[in-house]
């Protein structure tokens, strides 16, 4: 999605990129769905909390418009069921801090309100 390539390094230019292109991104009717949350995840795990903390932020602000929430992307609620649940794995990774783990629960609470949303 948007040429990202999952690495810690590109959160910045990924929430730039969503920011810009999000006509795009409402066109083609997903978001969620569109990205490999596997990678997500994978990337996750070497993110500092800021970094962390911005894709959450990048990510989630899509689904903070009035277009999305109006079944502009109401496809996405499984992916990002998945997303919290690979989330919540995190949770407990051994190599992250107690900011990451609060920063990682953040990220997954705000899913969860995201999909009730959009169901």
């Amino acid at each position: 999605m948007l040429g990202f390539r999952y690495l810690p390094s590109e959160v910045d230019t990924f929430n730039r990129l969503v920011e810009d292109k999000i006509d795009r991104i409402l066109n083609y009717g997903s978001f969620a769905r569109a990205m490999d949350n596997r990678k997500i995840q994978e990337m996750l795990k070497q993110c500092d909390a800021k970094q962390i903390y911005d894709f959450h932020h990048g990510y989630t602000a899509v689904y903070s418009l009035p277009e999305c929430r109006d079944d502009g992307l109401s496809g996405d609620a499984e992916s990002l069921e998945e997303l919290s649940g690979l989330l919540k794995e995190l949770e407990i990774y051994e190599g992250y801090d107690r900011i990451q783990k609060k920063n990682i629960r953040d990220f997954a609470k705000d899913l969860d309100a995201i999909r009730s949303d959009l169901l």
